[in-house]
Parts: C-alpha cells; structure tokens; sequence
C-alpha cells in the first residue's frame, strides 16, 4: 500500500493557502472565516474518499470509514488544522491530509476493515483564541461541553456564539466525549525539532509526549514619568515581567536538559517610551519529560515570581493555562508502528515529543502512539516550517498499515 505524495502536496498547499499572510506563513484561528473555509475544504476531502462526516458540539469534525463489524469501537486517527500566528503549512494539517490520503489508499487497494476507521479534526489544538486541546479534551470527557462552550476569548467573545457563526446550530449535535467507545488512537505528525533530519531518517516513534505546565502572570504597579520618578520610588511592572523573563531561563538552565522554558508574550500598558509601566502581562511555559522535576521547577517559578513582585513593590497574580503530565504512548501501538515501518522499508527511531499534542488527551481514554516525520533544521510554528513531500508519504504509508494492524 503506497500514498501519493503529489496529492499530498497538492491537498496541504491548497489548505495552506487558506488563512495565508503577506508574509508567507499562516494564521488560520479557530471560528474565523479562515478557519470555516479550512473546514469545508477538509470536510469535502474527506467525503470524497468516502467517509461520513459529522461535526460535534464542539467542533470537532469527524469522518468514519465504515468496517465489517460497525458495531466495535472504531480506530482513530487524525490532527488539528488550527494555527499559531504566522505559522507554516505542515504543523497538524500533515496529520489530517495524512489521515484522509490513508483512507484513500485503504479503498484503492481493497481494504476491507474489521473496525470502522475514523478521522478526527480536533477543535483549536493551539489555543490561540480559546483554552487549547479544547475539541481533544472534550473528546476525552477532560472538560465538559459547557464549560467549552461558555468559555471566552481574550476579547470577550463566546465560544458558542463564534462557533455558531459558522452557519450550524450546537443544539442536535452529538457530544464528544467518547470514553469508551475508541479502540486506539495514533496521530502523523511533523517532529517539530531537528532528531529525525540530523540523523538522515524517515520515521520517528514516539514514546512519550513530555509535560507542560502553562501560566500567565500579571504585575501590577504605578504609572509615573520617566524622568520624574526617582528609581528608589518606583512600582515597575514592566521591570517584575523583565526579571521573570530572566529567572525562567535561569531556573530551567539549572534544570538541565531535557527541561525547557519559555516566555513567548509579554504585554506592557501603557506601552509609552517615557512612562513607567503600570500593568504587564507574561507567558510562562515549562516543559519536561519527568513530572516530578516538572512539578518541581513550575513551584519554583512561581515561588521567584512572588519574591520579584516584592522586589518591585508590584502586586501579581498568577492564573494557571494548562497542566498536563508527561503522557507515555503504547508499548504495543509503538511496537505495532515499528513493525509497520519496516514492512514499508521506512528508517526509524524511538524517540520523545517536547511539544504537546491531541494525542496528550485521547491517551485519557485509549492505547495510542504518534508517528513522526523530519521537520527541516527543526522549524515550526514559522513559515520557514518544511517537510518534504516524500517524507510525508512514508509516514503515511507507515500510518495507513498501523490503521489495519490495529483494525484487526
């Protein structure tokens, strides 16, 4: 069974032309034109290799291929097609058009499945508007439809009401939570870092996701001139989200690898050259692949953050984003994936994810495994982000004989 990797390429450049940006990458957020245009598109690819396609309460989009015994829980694949700002064409959207090029090279070679195949598109992975791994978490009874629902953005909007939108009603829509009712779970994915591509590799398989621990901090202080204040008089927050900016990287150093830390926003009012900041805003983002060294450093953060708002005469408050422990994949899935890989001739590795992914939350409710393929110099998130094409296949190919191993 062998993908085709110039429908591959053609199906993600057309979806990356959806949403695309004068600079070249991509910015395609949940519930914005870009996002309901992106969902017709994959919504029609899908019922064009067969599958039936139904959206959830949530917005998840999902498509089954039917197997001989409907009545089995089926097994599941599939990604996001949500962005970060500017982003590339490849960061989720490979594990969708992926998914669906499987399909199609199930039915061109006959394939008859015992469980029903499905292809999921997870709800705003990225969380660029809404809380992220909303349509996973929802899949994996982690949250409720209402809480999902009722929830904002940052700037006020409903997540139902921009949901709706898109021109379909919440209310007849089937819920997501499938606890239960899904026999495995593997998601293609680009690595997102440069293992694979260094070591001249087709197929990475992932043994764990490490864990994250996201947090947003906010310092409170006293707007003054900039010449007129003396430095010893001052309440700064911009100079509390400066020196957090600062511990993070020192603490995460201390750490050691594999620990990662990152502050990825900083928001300052009033954001005037001569005059002192009243208000910031920063990102925090621990990662590790040990939870108790990843519990550890988030406490010690937040411990330096409340001596930094003392230091600065600032107030702070700290509002928890998204707590997820080090999640470990299925020795027989990755086993399963190995087996495969060689079957197609694909050179793999074992390795780790240090970004998170939907996966993360269908292992709350199923055996899964990921797929990785080479990311060039490691890139993503950026529009410098590239695979090529014949990589992707043979992920796909390495996908699609996982998809029926596992259909047994």
């Amino acid at each position: 069974m062998r993908s085709s990797a110039d429908r591959i390429k053609g199906d993600l450049e057309t979806l990356g032309e959806i949403g695309k940006t004068e600079a070249g990458g991509v910015s395609r957020f949940i519930f914005t034109d870009e996002d309901f245009e992106a969902r017709r598109f994959i919504t029609g690819l899908m019922q064009s290799v067969g599958l039936r396609t139904v959206s959830d309460k949530v917005g998840n989009i999902i498509g089954r291929r039917p197997g001989r015994n409907e009545d089995l829980p089926p097994v599941m694949t599939g990604s996001h097609i949500d962005t970060v700002p500017n982003a590339g064409i490849f960061d989720g959207c490979v594990g969708v058009v992926g998914a669906i090029e499987a399909m199609r090279v199930l039915n061109a070679n006959g394939v008859t499945s015992n469980r029903p195949i499905e292809v999921v598109v997870f709800n705003n992975e990225e969380g660029v508007r809404f809380e992220p791994l909303a349509g996973s978490k929802a899949m994996a009874c982690q949250a409720s439809v209402d809480s999902i629902l009722n929830s904002r953005d940052r700037d006020g909007a409903l997540f139902r009401e921009a949901f709706e939108r898109g021109g379909q009603r919440i209310d007849g829509l089937p819920s997501p939570c499938r606890r239960g009712r899904v026999r495995a779970f593997v998601e293609l994915h680009i690595e997102q870092g440069p293992i694979l591509e260094k070591k001249g590799l087709d197929i990475g398989i992932v043994g764990a996701i490490f864990g994250i621990r996201q947090f947003l901090t906010s310092f409170r202080g006293v707007a003054g001139h900039a010449g007129g204040t003396p430095m010893s008089m001052r309440k700064d927050a911009v100079l509390a989200a400066a020196k957090t900016v600062v511990a993070v990287d020192e603490i995460t150093k201390r750490y050691g690898p594999p620990a990662v830390g990152t502050v990825g926003s900083v928001r300052v009012y009033p954001g005037v050259v001569n005059v002192i900041g009243e208000q910031s805003e920063v990102s925090v983002d621990v990662r590790d692949s040990d939870g108790s060294r990843l519990r550890s450093r988030s406490g010690e953060v937040k411990r330096r953050i409340k001596a930094i708002a003392r230091a600065t005469s600032t107030e702070f408050e700290i509002v928890d984003r998204l707590e997820i422990d080090p999640t470990a994949m299925s020795r027989r899935i990755s086993r399963v994936i190995e087996v495969c890989a060689k079957r197609v001739g694909a050179r793999y590795t074992h390795l780790d994810s240090g970004p998170y992914h939907d996966t993360m939350m269908m292992a709350k409710i199923t055996k899964c495994g990921m797929i990785f393929v080479p990311s060039r110099d490691g890139a993503s998130h950026s529009r410098k982000e590239f695979t090529e094409w014949r990589q992707i296949a043979k992920g796909v190919d390495v996908l699609s004989e996982t998809l029926v191993a596992l259909s047994k």
